[in-house]
């Protein structure tokens, strides 16, 4: 090939490695919008092993909420608990629940999804430690309702994994968190079962410590351990570019995109990104900022979504709640009836039962200090949160095809309609 033929395929392949670098440029250069950016780190490795972290955090929450239901029917003869104390301390963490649900939120958009999931869940994982060494009823409540206050906030989970997540992938993955508070719910029984009916006692002066309080400590690990996990999670790109982040947004895409195409060793072609209209600053009053925020939550235009969303968060939690938080200890109650009264078996309902157990003015007639929890009763609650995974793989599976509106309804018209339907015969 001569020097002219050389010199021409040089001066066309540098016209082609121009065009390209131009057209490279003119596609990077340009802002991209958050949504559309999240679109081009890809879905892979970094969202499942988000999920699963995310998926923790509900696993956690769950042990944590529902443990109690173990605890009333194990501690009643440690803290002498009546039939209201220990409806007390299953309602002790509700209690803080509704306090911290008006504060996560706020927090979350104040300080960050990241650092508001890591402060609650430690919250939780350290005053469920404090309360497996409580030697007071008093002590055991407060503890329970700090717990309760700090796992309100484990909502921020659902917008924080969102923010990693495209529009095609959000609903069916979002869906998929319920699986692991079932997992929870079917891992405290076995849990309880293995723990509790253990005999030890470790008693010196004023301390006493038994079999429950071993399985509190077992049920606090797992929101220490969440919390060791989301350290390793980045911050929601969403809410550091509202920050005015941009260079901490970028980097946070970058690293995910790696992750994602950690085989493909592309770069993150995105160098700018649209600004948000407003920039979100921190307010330097909590309070008055957290008033503003819920204020405006109310006059906005999701007031009616918010007040039909509420409505059905109440009828489904307490119908939820107070089967999970009771089962044990009615369950238990009815086993005491079949030993004590065998042939009165299949004449007797729920309510009798448990009218037998009234507060005298002098005496605890209530209480029982055969705090033995029936074998049962573990295998019953079992199967309650194995009944829960069939629908836990059919809505995420189906949750593109069928209308959300009547979904919900139908949830709420079966909670509604068969609760009061329920009947207990022994």
């Amino acid at each position: 090939m001569d020097a002219v033929a050389r010199t021409g395929l040089l001066v066309q392949l540098r016209n082609y490695l121009d065009d390209v670098v131009t057209t490279t440029t003119f596609l990077t250069a340009q802002s991209v919008r958050l949504d559309k950016a999240i679109e081009m780190i890809g879905f892979g490795k970094f969202h499942y092993y988000m999920l699963f972290i995310c998926g923790t955090v509900y696993i956690a929450v769950s042990i944590s909420l529902t443990s109690v239901s173990f605890i009333v029917p194990s501690a009643q003869c440690d803290f002498q608990m009546t039939s209201f104390r220990k409806g007390f301390l299953n309602g002790a963490s509700m209690i803080g629940m509704c306090i911290g649900s008006f504060i996560w939120g706020y927090i979350s958009d104040s300080y960050g999804r990241r650092k508001a999931l890591i402060f609650c869940m430690l919250m939780d994982g350290l005053f469920n430690l404090v309360s497996s060494v409580s030697q007071i009823y008093s002590v055991f409540i407060f503890c329970r309702m700090m717990s309760g206050f700090g796992v309100s906030g484990c909502t921020i989970t659902y917008a924080y994994l969102g923010e990693f997540l495209n529009a095609k992938y959000r609903e069916k993955f979002l869906c998929w968190m319920e699986i692991f508070w079932t997992i929870g719910v079917i891992l405290l029984p076995c849990i309880a079962w293995i723990i509790i009916p253990q005999t030890f006692r470790i008693e010196s002066g004023f301390f006493l410590f038994r079999s429950w309080n071993l399985f509190v400590i077992i049920c606090s690990l797992p929101s220490i351990i969440t919390t060791c996990l989301l350290m390793l999670l980045p911050e929601s790109p969403k809410y550091l570019l509202v920050k005015g982040k941009h260079e901490e947004t970028l980097d946070c895409l970058r690293f995910v995109h790696r992750w994602n195409n950690k085989k493909t060793d592309q770069s993150f072609p995105v160098i700018s990104l649209t600004l948000p209209d407003r920039i979100s600053e921190t307010s330097k009053g909590f309070f008055s900022g957290m008033g503003k925020s819920l204020f405006e939550l109310i006059t906005s235009k999701y007031k009616t979504v918010l007040a039909i969303t509420c409505i059905m968060q109440f009828c489904v939690t307490a119908s939820y709640y107070m089967m999970m938080l009771w089962f044990p200890e009615l369950m238990n109650r009815l086993r005491w009836y079949e030993t004590t009264y065998p042939s009165a078996q299949n004449k007797t309902t729920m309510c009798e039962v448990l009218s037998m157990y009234k507060v005298e003015p002098n005496a605890l007639a209530d209480v029982r200090c055969n705090d033995d929890i029936d074998g049962s009763v573990y295998l019953n609650i079992l199967i309650v949160g194995v009944a829960c995974l069939p629908l836990c793989f059919i809505v995420p599976l189906n949750v593109s095809v069928w209308v959300r509106l009547d979904c919900c309804l139908l949830v709420l018209h079966l909670v509604v309609d068969g609760n009061p339907r329920v009947r207990f015969r022994v």
